[in-house]
């Protein structure tokens, strides 16, 4: 059996960590990092600051973030990294779903990524409590679990992976910045 292996450019990576619900990804982060195909290996991990120290560690060769991740400047100030290189990816595009085939009007909750919150008022549903999660896979969760009417603003490959209704779409083909940060400590 032969290996074969691509020919990578000097904007390529041999290993890449980031953000990924349910060992299978189910992130805009994990999803773009795929389709930006920079790099042969990407480990998942439950949040973003993991992947950094995994970093740090040389465990693997930089994280990927995205622009809208609420506390990137975290990254951006650390002394230990560098901003290796900026890429401007379409993230899967951000729906309004739930567990009912028609969108209710009205709900008592409506769960959400924190990135998402400007866009909960363009939905046209009236909802008594917006409640942010901590990843659009618990959004999904969270409202197929609450006994209340609950829907979900998460994005699509959630809402198809746990088998949601799509109620509308909020985005569609939205380009966002995602920076990769590698270590800038020298050996």
């Amino acid at each position: 059996m032969q290996t074969l292996t691509q020919d990578y450019s000097p904007n390529s990576y041999a290993h890449i960590g980031t953000l990924g619900d349910n060992k299978k990804g189910l992130t805009c982060s994990y999803e773009t990092l795929s389709q930006a195909e920079i790099s042969r290996r990407i480990s998942i991990y439950p949040t973003f600051e993991l992947a950094r120290d995994s970093t740090l560690r040389a465990e693997v060769d930089g994280f990927w973030v995205p622009s809208a991740y609420p506390d990137i400047k975290d990254f951006i100030f650390d002394k230990r990294l560098r901003i290796a290189n900026i890429y401007l990816e379409v993230i899967p595009d951000l729906v309004l779903a739930g567990r009912n085939f028609l969108q209710p009007q009205t709900v008592e909750r409506i769960y959400h990524h924190p990135a998402t919150i400007n866009l909960l008022k363009a939905t046209g549903v009236r909802y008594e409590s917006a409640i942010a999660t901590t990843s659009n896979s618990m959004a999904c969760v969270h409202a197929l679990e609450d006994p209340k009417n609950s829907i979900a603003a998460t994005n699509a490959t959630c809402a198809q992976h746990y088998k949601m209704s799509i109620y509308c779409r909020l985005t569609e083909n939205l380009e966002m910045p995602f920076l990769l940060f590698t270590s800038g400590l020298t050996p």
